[in-house]
């Protein structure tokens, strides 16, 4: 496996020439559809000099740092290697954290680990951050120094442990231990100094508590956090920010609303205050953080769209300035300067995979830096709404609706995309698997059946023991809906997903059949028990992994439950046609669970069409095999449910 300490040597231009104005377009072809999108994670230097991004040439990912005064310039630019990017930042305006997804064996199972790596910009060279950690997780980050001379980061000592902390000194990636493990605690905080003050401790009965100091010559007192629920429910303070003024310190918790949002939290007494931003129906994602004082600056979350809630007036006038000139779009901003001159933007929408604009804000301008998908032409791709429905026990279900440009929408063939997961949802950004397929004619619906995110715990929960059952109901709802309306033809649907989106896919082929004419599973599961065993945190929602329960099975303990479910014990029930891919390097979903099905269709003669990708994963990490996919996709789906 090779690691990010490759330095390269040479300049890259960036862009491609401009296409003649006058030209016809050319119509897009499935390798255009594949094309892995060519740069993201834009991130600009606290100073706003430098402009750091990926590029993703071939089969390899680079680190390039731009002049932000010239973008057309490159200063210099890195191997990344093989490993996923989990995390990029600056430290000080000199040097980058990466942090990459390995993968090393734990108990017979091969298992995701991160690892921290500095970037010296000057120097050219690269080299691990804190090597003695040594479980799956590791290289968290606690603090940057504003210099970038070092940073406090987290991790395991070994598996078994939890994460202490150390303190690297980032021109060597040399460290030393500053703060022991402590039993139940994964979370660890620190102040603008860099004094770690506060951690988050959690029990095994759902309980969890403060771990507090007011400096690093005191001992830790534990605190208990008192979220005044009345039951085991899964409440969680999911991160604390220390006040670094006389404001309030702030929490993000679910424990009002059953939705995450961002409240007061008195670190004294452990309690939860009142609400800085909650959301009536959403929660939130994720947010932006002053550096200099630790308070929160914005909130971002998504409804029917992206969109941001900016605390932060001067932020919240910049948005809507950007708004305005980018209207239409979901406008996120993506990186700025430390004094907020510069900023980086993305700017897209369901249709539009989008741009990476710098915007100069003294200088009163905006130019694009970087196009994702330089072979996508945005004018060729099908509109995205998002719609709403009620499933059969009145439960309201939000979808994205994608119907093919060009085309009455009366009596469409319909493709049915329930998202991976299943605790994930679908979203209204680019798509380029829904794009292809409403590209050859069909309406393509992608349900947030119960379980998904997004709409707060009480959604999460209707899911629980519901993964062939009510799950697969809202998604036949959803058919019967569209039909209603006269948009589908209900006799013309084919279901296909990924991952859970496989499963469904093989599920609803076998206990619905009378509702679909051919069926497409892409690392899907077909046995949920060996599926369970292999790892239980992938099939939980990932904001509740501390406090799993035996979410899938509902309250039945039985593993042997889960067979009644599991596509592999039916494929002699098997009776429309299917195809089933699989990338062989897949480490979340092993190929193996598509190869069991494949055998057991073949030994129950049922019809259906297979390909194993050696070199994919989880997703296609090949524009060549996700080419060939497409075309055996759009094959089968003209064999079997012709548009």
């Amino acid at each position: 496996m090779r690691f990010f300490l490759v330095a390269l040597l040479g300049i890259l231009g960036i862009g491609a020439p401009a296409a003649s104005q006058n030209a016809a377009p050319t119509r897009m072809t499935t390798a255009d559809f594949a094309a892995q999108q060519e740069w993201s994670n834009p991130r600009l230097s606290p100073d706003g000099s430098r402009i750091a991004l990926v590029m993703h040439d071939a089969k390899e990912k680079r680190i390039v740092i731009l002049d932000a005064e010239n973008p057309q310039t490159v200063i210099r630019q890195a191997l990344l290697g093989e490993p996923p990017l989990q995390a990029l930042r600056w430290a000080g305006n000199d040097r980058l954290l990466i942090k990459l997804q390995t993968y090393k064996p734990v108990f017979g199972f091969t298992r995701p680990a991160d690892r921290l790596f500095i970037y010296d910009i000057s120097a050219d060279r690269s080299y691990e951050a804190a090597p003695e950690f040594n479980g799956t997780y590791s290289g968290d980050l606690v603090y940057v120094d504003r210099s970038g001379e070092w940073a406090l980061v987290a991790g395991q000592n070994d598996q078994n442990d939890y994460p202490s902390i150390r303190r690297v000194d980032l021109s060597t990636g040399k460290s030393k231990q500053i703060q022991h493990q402590m039993r139940g605690v994964w979370d660890w905080y620190a102040d603008r100094d860099g004094v770690v003050r506060a951690a988050i401790q959690y029990s095994k009965t759902n309980d969890f508590a403060l771990q507090y100091r007011d400096n690093e010559d005191d001992k830790f007192k534990r605190i208990t956090i008192n979220l005044q629920r009345d039951s085991d429910d899964e409440i969680m303070v999911e991160s604390i920010f220390l006040s670094l003024t006389d404001a309030p310190s702030t929490a993000i918790s679910n424990h009002r609303k059953g939705r995450f949002g961002v409240y007061e939290f008195d670190l004294q007494r452990g309690r939860i205050g009142e609400p800085i931003f909650e959301h009536p129906t959403h929660d939130i994602d994720s947010y932006y953080l002053d550096n200099e004082s630790g308070s929160v600056l914005g909130i971002r979350y998504q409804d029917d769209r992206p969109r941001i809630h900016w605390l932060d007036e001067e932020m919240k006038r910049h948005q809507a300035r950007i708004d305005r000139a980018l209207p239409g779009m979901a406008n996120r901003i993506a990186s700025f300067a430390s004094d907020r001159n510069r900023m980086i933007i993305h700017s897209s929408r369901g249709a539009d995979p989008g741009l990476y604009y710098l915007l100069d804000i003294g200088a009163g301008r905006m130019d694009v830096i970087a196009n994702p998908y330089e072979r996508v032409d945005p004018d060729q791709l099908s509109p995205v709404q998002h719609v709403e429905y009620r499933a059969r026990d009145g439960l309201e279900i939000d979808a994205y609706l994608t119907l093919p440009k060009d085309r009455e929408a009366t009596n469409l063939p319909l493709v049915l995309l329930p998202h991976g997961g299943p605790f994930a949802r679908d979203t209204w950004s680019y798509d380029p698997l829904v794009q292809f397929i409403a590209s050859l004619g069909y309406a393509v619906l992608q349900p947030n059946f119960r379980g998904s995110t997004g709409r707060g715990r009480e959604f999460v929960e209707k899911g629980y023991g519901q993964f062939g059952t009510g799950m697969m109901t809202d998604m036949y709802d959803g058919i019967d809906w569209l039909a209603a309306q006269g948009i589908v033809d209900p006799k013309r649907v084919c279901i296909a997903g990924a991952s859970y989106g496989g499963y469904a896919a093989m599920w609803g082929a076998i206990d619905a059949p009378e509702r679909f004419r051919c069926a497409v599973s892409y690392a899907g599961i077909s046995d949920l028990a060996s599926m369970r065993r292999y790892d239980r945190k992938l099939l939980v929602p990932v904001r509740y992994t501390e406090f799993w329960r035996d979410m899938i099975a509902g309250d039945v303990d039985a593993m042997d439950d889960l067979d009644h479910i599991s596509p592999l014990n039916y494929a002699r029930r098997l009776a429309v046609p299917m195809f089933i891919a699989h990338g062989k390097k897949d480490r979340i979903v092993p190929v193996e669970q598509s190869e069991k099905m494949i055998a057991a269709l073949h030994r129950a003669e049922k019809p259906f069409d297979w390909m194993i990708y050696e070199e994919s994963a989880h997703g296609f990490d090949e524009e060549e095999e996700f080419d060939d996919f497409l075309r055996r996709l759009a094959a089968f789906l003209a064999q079997h449910n012709p548009a």
